[in-house]
């Protein structure tokens, strides 16, 4: 569900960062953005949390 641009990289051995994300222009050079994701779990629908992230491109 990520943008052609976005590259995604799993991290082995986590410890804490799951995926790092970065972004490349319309010619496929690296912009030298990136962000990193920890991902969440739980089996208890009441403790379960979401976080909205705008995306214009």
């Amino acid at each position: 569900m990520l943008p052609d641009a976005w590259a995604l990289r799993r991290k082995d051995k986590d410890y804490g960062v799951d995926l790092e994300i970065e972004f490349f222009d319309d010619e496929g050079k690296s912009t030298g953005l990136m962000f990193f994701v920890q991902l969440k779990a739980t089996d208890d629908i009441a403790k379960a949390q979401s976080v909205p992230m705008k995306v214009d491109r």
